[in-house]
């Protein structure tokens, strides 16, 4: 099997979890992978004994359940970090599914690129119940697996969340140097880890689909949408931390007005304009991260 033996480092993988259905096939996922030099750790927060048991009954000296109350994502996070034994460090949210393959061809990037900290992939979009999908606005569609590849612009990351956390795989060494995730930040603090992590260290884009994000919906043979599941974030704390988040990297946020001319046909007019508008006023949301919010919704109707 491929990654196991003295030349290939430990890779740690930390998954969060909290009465998720889907967590033993996101377990089951990692410990597939071909390769298999790994620990993987679940860091639950005292997840009922239904959604616990299944867990509790997977038989693999690699895997680790911890499971005590937490104070959300990024504390469970954090606990994980600690814990850690491996050079290398991947998350992976308890809905989510990894390709068999992820972690091999991530390590071979940085076997080829060492000056490299990050890896991250791009991603197979699913719905709750692990059907291919596309979204259309407020619709989604049923779709084949090649349909259902999402990709990101390249705009920086500043313009907006583009990284997928359970596609990522960092050196251990961005962490010990800059910490973990902000604990205070129930969401869009993966947002916050990256935006601070890159000012540093150096990512690679993996132009693959290596990972299958699960929705918080079924999609319906007529596109709409049937909610399913739970997600600890709504739209509106959504908007506030993602205010939040802008506030604290706001100084680098305001000098990519300068960039724009360069890129403006590289990003949606969506991002452009809300970048225009609200790095000219900077200050204002510096004072006041509610001003972030407004506009944020306002340039929303430019979508």
């Amino acid at each position: 099997m491929a990654g196991k033996g003295r030349d290939s480092p430990l890779v740690t993988v930390i998954i969060p979890n909290f009465n998720k259905e889907h967590a033993p096939e996101a377990v089951l996922s990692v410990l597939d992978q071909t390769y298999s030099n790994i620990e993987l750790l679940v860091m639950d927060g005292a997840s009922e004994d239904r959604f616990l048991t299944p867990l509790r009954n997977i038989n693999d000296d690699r895997f680790f359940l911890i499971s005590e109350k937490d104070r959300g994502i990024s504390h469970a996070r954090n606990k994980g970090l600690k814990q850690a034994r491996g050079e290398f460090l991947a998350y992976l949210d308890s809905d989510d599914v990894w390709e068999r393959d992820k972690l091999k061809q991530q390590m071979d990037v940085f076997k080829t690129h060492p000056d490299v900290d990050m890896v991250y992939t791009d991603a197979y979009l699913i719905d709750y119940s692990g059907r291919f999908i596309v979204h259309e606005g407020e619709r989604s569609r049923r779709v084949s697996k090649e349909e259902a590849v999402y990709r990101e612009p390249d705009y920086p990351h500043i313009y907006g969340m583009r990284i997928i956390p359970s596609s990522v795989i960092h050196r251990r060494k961005m962490t010990d140097e800059l910490g973990g995730f902000d604990e205070d930040l129930p969401t869009c603090e993966d947002w916050d880890f990256f935006l601070r992590m890159e000012k540093s260290f150096k990512f690679h884009r993996l132009r693959k689909p290596l990972i299958r994000k699960r929705a918080f919906f079924d999609v319906m043979e007529d596109g709409t949408r049937k909610a399913r599941g739970s997600t600890a974030a709504t739209v509106e704390s959504q908007h506030y931390y993602k205010a939040v988040v802008l506030r604290k990297h706001l100084d680098n946020y305001r000098k990519l007005h300068d960039m724009i001319p360069d890129m403006v046909w590289k990003i949606s007019p969506y991002h452009r304009n809300f970048i225009t508008i609200s790095s000219r006023f900077w200050f204002l949301g510096k004072a006041h991260a509610g001003f972030m919010v407004r506009l944020d919704r306002m340039l929303g109707l430019l979508r």
